[in-house]
């Protein structure tokens, strides 16, 4: 369940659901309450930003593939 207030929250369940938010993992009522935390939160909105690049890094090694010529 999602907890509106982050500040009763502490840093490590902050950063767990900032994770889960970036990989879409929250149900679309947690969602909406993440993002309306986030817009008042530079720090939620920082977590946010440090998880999308941490997950988009995790494809920097793998090379492009050419889908095949039938489909």
């Amino acid at each position: 369940m999602f907890i509106a207030i982050t500040d009763d929250i502490d840093n490590e369940d902050e950063m767990a659901l900032a994770a889960e938010y970036t990989l879409g993992l929250l149900s679309p009522e947690e969602v909406d309450a993440f993002e309306g935390v986030m817009a008042v939160d530079p720090d939620l909105r920082d977590q946010f930003a440090h998880w999308a690049e941490h997950f988009a890094q995790l494809t920097d090694d793998i090379a492009p593939v050419d889908p095949p010529a039938d489909m």
